[in-house]
């Protein structure tokens, strides 16, 4: 009775021993993964401030956009005011005769 004792005794020590490396191990990745968590966090954060920085220079770049004219718009102006002027033009040389 004393040797089933012991062997009872020896199998809930070595359970007792895989069960407290199982912990130790869970303890370690939560740990891992908590830092990564805060990582990943912090990170996130970052990217956020960064895209409404990147949102509010694509504002200012698309007010710029529209005040700063382009060289079509500049062609497509020069265009439109040399047919005014030729029109006037027409209108004056009519008048003069």
């Amino acid at each position: 009775m004393a040797a089933d004792f012991d062997n009872r005794l020896s199998a809930i020590e070595s359970k007792t021993r895989l069960l407290i490396d199982l912990y130790k191990k869970a303890i370690d990745e939560r740990d891992t993964l908590a830092n990564q968590v805060n990582f990943l966090t912090r990170e996130n954060i970052n990217a956020r401030k960064e895209i409404e920085t990147l949102k509010t220079k694509l504002e200012y770049m698309t007010v710029a956009s529209t005040i700063l004219p382009t060289a079509d718009d500049i062609d497509h102006s020069r265009q439109f005011l040399s047919r005014l002027v030729w029109e006037i033009d027409q209108c004056i040389a009519r008048l003069s005769d």
